[in-house]
């Protein structure tokens, strides 16, 4: 994916290292937790956070029924940066489908944590050429999550 251009869809600090906060932000309980936002119900997560793993996801939305939020990580960096590819598919099933291949409507998000202090500033940028898949909740839920589970 070259030639993309680039907005940033989120920035926040959070008050915990930067390791703490990588692990978080691929922990399958915080996932299940921003996922399963108030009034869907999360279904089926599976969850490989490694370089050519992903994650699978069927969330049911009242308004809309099952959503499949379907990803493919790129890179993953200790605790530097996650990229992944995302899109919204019909398929069914905990794991990934065999004709479940990237898509020209997924959207690649980059995650680059830095050090802010004794902290960690996260910076969720997305791929602007492509629209944000609708069904999927909030950059801001999700690191609503991570701070939550920092406790």
């Amino acid at each position: 994916m070259t030639n993309r251009s680039v907005s940033v869809e989120h920035e926040r600090e959070l008050a915990a290292p930067r390791g703490v906060v990588f692990d978080l932000l691929l922990d399958a309980k915080v996932v299940r937790a921003w996922l399963a936002y108030e009034g869907a119900e999360l279904r089926s997560l599976w969850l490989d956070a490694r370089p050519g793993g992903g994650f699978h996801a069927c969330i049911v939305v009242p308004y809309l029924g099952d959503v499949w939020a379907i990803g493919t990580y790129r890179e993953v960096e200790r605790p530097s940066r996650i990229v992944f590819d995302v899109g919204i598919r019909e398929a069914s099933g905990d794991g990934p489908a065999a004709d479940e291949s990237a898509s020209p409507n997924d959207v690649r998000v980059t995650m680059t944590l830095t050090e802010a202090g004794a902290g960690t500033r996260v910076t969720i940028e997305r791929d602007a050429s492509v629209s944000a898949p609708p069904g999927l909740p909030t950059w801001a839920r999700m690191l609503d999550a991570v701070e939550g589970a920092l406790g």
